[in-house]
C-alpha cells in the first residue's frame, strides 16, 4: 500500500470516529456515564445529579450534571450522567438496559439489545457458566472459580457477606423498643423467643437470679402469668418423665401415735423469721466435652461444640470447633479459659474424657489446672455430659425458631444465645459474661423476618416507609 493510500484510509478513521459517536457497552457500571467530550452528543438538563461513582481502582469520581441519551427507549435506558475525570470512553450501563426490560446479547463481532416486552429469545446449546444478578448492585456476578472445596465457605451465592446479608448494621434500618408491644403477654412472648425459648422454671430462677434485671417489664411473676407454651421450646427440651413419680403400690396407713407425731414435729419446724447461714468452699472444677459431629457443617467450618461446665457458678460455656484434632481442641479450649478468667474465674481442676490427647493434657497444666480423665465407658462421672444435653436443647429450639429462609449452615450464628442470657442452667451464682443491657441494645426474635423503619434521607420521596429484613443475634 502506497503513501497516498494510507493517508486516504486515516482520513477516512477520523471522518468516521467524527461522524459516529460510540460509547462502550459496560455490564459492571451502575449508571451510564458520559464524558465531556461526548457532550453534544446527548441531551443535558440543567439539574445537578448526586451521585458518586466508585472506581475499580478504589478511587471516586463525582458526577456532574443529568443527561439522557438520544435513543427511543424507555427509562431508565435513557438516563445518564456527566462525569468530567472520564478520560477515554463514555460507558452504557447494561444493568440500566435490564431494569428497562432490554435483553443485551454479545457476541464475538457484535452487541445487540432487543426489546424484551415484544420479543421472545431462545438459546440452544450447553450453559457453560452461570450466574445471577445482585439485588443491591444491580450487577451481574459468576462464581469465581468451578470447582468448591467447600460449599459452606467457597459458595458465592450471595450478594455480600454472609454476616451482612443475615445481620444488617447500617444505620437506616432501625427496630422498635419492647416498650412499643400493646400488652404484658405479648412482651412476655417476645423476650422468650429473644432469651432462646427458655423452659419455665429455668427462666424463672435466671430472672430471680437478677441475670435479666435490665430487661424491662420483665419479672418472674409476669413469666408465672403469661408464660407462652410454644412450640420450640418443646421440640428443644422436652424430656421424659422420671419413674417412680406416680406409684401403683398400695400405701401402708401408718398408726395414730405415729400420725400424731408427725405433725407435732412439722408444728416445731415452722419458719419463726429465723436466719441460717452456711458457709461452702468454692470447688474450683470444672468438667469439659465435645458433641459429636452436627448433622450441618456451618458456614465457617465448624461441625462440632466444646462444652465446659463450671460447678461453683453452675455455668455452661461453649465454643464451636471445625474438627477434633489437637490443634483445633487446644485453640477453642484455650479461648474458652482466657475467656473465663477475664471474668474472674480462675479453676484448678478439669475432668475430662479419658481420650484425651497428651498435647491438650500439656495445655491444661499450663493454664494451671489439675486434670482427671473419667473413667472409660462411664458417661455419669463427667457433668459435661449433662450440660451437652442442655446446650443441645437450648440449640435445637432456637434453630427451630428462626425464620424458614434462615440458612442451617449460620447456626454458630445462635449457639450463643442461651449462654448470654438464660444461661441453661438451675441456679447461677457467678457468670463469666457481662450482663446484657437491653436498655442500649434493642432486641430481636433470632433470624426472623421483621418490617423495619426506613428513614426519610434513605427511602426518597414517595417511597416505601419500611424494609422487611432479617435479624440474626440481637439487631
Amino acid at each position: 500500500m502506497n503513501q497516498k493510500a494510507k493517508l486516504e484510509r486515516k482520513r477516512e478513521r477520523r471522518k468516521a470516529t467524527y461522524t459516529s459517536p460510540t460509547i462502550l457497552m459496560d455490564s459492571a457500571a451502575t449508571s451510564t456515564v458520559i464524558k465531556t467530550k461526548d457532550a453534544r452528543h446527548v441531551n443535558i438538563s440543567d439539574e445537578e445529579s448526586t451521585k458518586t461513582f466508585y472506581n475499580a481502582n478504589g478511587t471516586t469520581s463525582k458526577a456532574g450534571k443529568k443527561a439522557t441519551l438520544k435513543y427511543n427507549l424507555r427509562s431508565p435506558a435513557t438516563d445518564a450522567d456527566m462525569v468530567d475525570s472520564l478520560a477515554t470512553n463514555s460507558l452504557l450501563s447494561t444493568s440500566k438496559l435490564a431494569d428497562a426490560n432490554y435483553i443485551t446479547i454479545f457476541t464475538k463481532d457484535e452487541v445487540q439489545v432487543i426489546d424484551g416486552e415484544t420479543a421472545e429469545v431462545q438459546i440452544e446449546g450447553d450453559v457453560v457458566m452461570q450466574g445471577w444478578r445482585c439485588p443491591r448492585t444491580k450487577l451481574w456476578r459468576v462464581p469465581l472459580t468451578q470447582d468448591w472445596s467447600n460449599v459452606n465457605t467457597d459458595t458465592a451465592l450471595l450478594s455480600q457477606e454472609v454476616t451482612d446479608l443475615i445481620m444488617s448494621r447500617r444505620s437506616e434500618h432501625l427496630l422498635h423498643s419492647v416498650h412499643e408491644l400493646p400488652n404484658t403477654e405479648q412482651v412476655i412472648a417476645w423476650y422468650h423467643a429473644a432469651a432462646g425459648y427458655p423452659t419455665k422454671a429455668t427462666w424463672i430462677k435466671a430472672i430471680d437470679a437478677g441475670f435479666f434485671a435490665t430487661w424491662p417489664m420483665l419479672t418472674s411473676k409476669a413469666v408465672r402469668k403469661h408464660y407462652p407454651e410454644s412450640d420450640e421450646t418443646t421440640k428443644g427440651h422436652m424430656r421424659r418423665i422420671k419413674s417412680g413419680v406416680r406409684s401403683t403400690k398400695e400405701q401402708v396407713q401408718e398408726p395414730e401415735e405415729v400420725t400424731e407425731a408427725i405433725t407435732r414435729l412439722a408444728e416445731l419446724r415452722k419458719k419463726h423469721r429465723d436466719i441460717y447461714v452456711q458457709v461452702k468452699d468454692a470447688s474450683d472444677i470444672i468438667y469439659t466435652d465435645q458433641t459429636g459431629r452436627f448433622p450441618v457443617t456451618s458456614s465457617r467450618g465448624h461441625k462440632y461444640i466444646m462444652v465446659l461446665v463450671e460447678i461453683d457458678g453452675n455455668y455452661i460455656a461453649m465454643e464451636p470447633m471445625r474438627s477434633k484434632e489437637t490443634a483445633e481442641m487446644i485453640l477453642v479450649y484455650t479461648k474458652i479459659i482466657e475467656r473465663m478468667k477475664k471474668q474472674g474465674v480462675h479453676p484448678k481442676k478439669q475432668f475430662l474424657d479419658n481420650e484425651a490427647p497428651k498435647e491438650y493434657l500439656e495445655t491444661i497444666e499450663k493454664q494451671g489446672l489439675e486434670w482427671e480423665l473419667v473413667p472409660p465407658h462411664n458417661h455419669r462421672r463427667n457433668i459435661a455430659e449433662k450440660g451437652i444435653q442442655t446446650a443441645k436443647g437450648h440449640i435445637t429450639a432456637n434453630v427451630i425458631g428462626v425464620d424458614a429462609t434462615f440458612p442451617l449452615r449460620e447456626w454458630h450464628r445462635q449457639q450463643y444465645r442461651p449462654i448470654h442470657t438464660c444461661m441453661a442452667s438451675m441456679i447461677i451464682i457467678e457468670c463469666p459474661w457481662p450482663h446484657w443491657d437491653a436498655q442500649r441494645n434493642a432486641l430481636q426474635v433470632p433470624t426472623n423476618e421483621v418490617a423495619s423503619e426506613l428513614t426519610p434521607w434513605t427511602r426518597g420521596i414517595l417511597g416505601p416507609r419500611r424494609i422487611t429484613i432479617v435479624a440474626n443475634e440481637y439487631s
